[in-house]
């Protein structure tokens, strides 16, 4: 079961009952089940990540072979060619691969939330959830998909936009999309 609560509902919300309903009395669900989900609602704030292991330090390495349109747009960059080390915001990547690898160790989906700054450009606020899966008839976990529901994002050298409550879902997000904000899409 889930490691911490998140507080939206949504395309997280989506992934975890869909973990937990494609198990079908294994362990964790097979990639074969993703690929025919029906999660068409929820695709732009999902994505897929390989795993593969760094033969010289014998550390999981990420691939993202996809990532949804709001995922890349909210980013302002495509994730599905870098690996992990490339990542937008490197100085996040320990504590992400972490995540990742705790979600492969456990076998089961976790979830939190991330507060970060690119120091060149943009602020975030976002919820995330990973699960693990596994090829068919094995219980090794092959690949992670998950989900990310941005709750605030701005532009540094502007700030938080006119009128912005600071709280942490604020429900006035639309407003970000003005010039002076953040330009997140609703």
């Amino acid at each position: 079961m889930l490691k911490a609560a998140t507080p939206r509902m949504g395309a997280i919300d989506q992934i975890i009952r869909w973990w937990e309903g494609g198990r079908k009395g294994q362990s964790i669900p097979r990639r074969s089940c993703f690929i025919s989900a029906n999660l068409w609602t929820v695709l732009p704030d999902i994505f897929l990540l390989e795993i593969t292991i760094d033969p010289t330090s014998g550390k999981h390495l990420y691939r993202c072979q996809l990532t949804g349109t709001e995922i890349d747009y909210s980013l302002g960059v495509n994730l599905t060619t870098p690996y992990a080390p490339d990542f937008p915001v490197p100085f996040e990547i320990q504590a992400i691969a972490e995540e990742f690898d705790n979600a492969i160790a456990t076998h089961a989906p976790i979830c939190g939330s991330r507060c970060i700054e690119r120091p060149q450009d943009r602020h975030f606020e976002y919820d995330w959830a990973i699960a693990p899966l596994a090829n068919e008839g094995r219980t090794d976990v092959v690949e992670l998909v998950g989900a990310i529901e941005f709750r605030c994002i701005f532009d540094l050298p502007t700030g938080r936009p006119p009128g912005c409550p600071g709280r942490e879902t604020c429900q006035r997000m639309a407003i970000c999309d003005l010039p002076a904000g953040c330009g997140l899409r609703i």
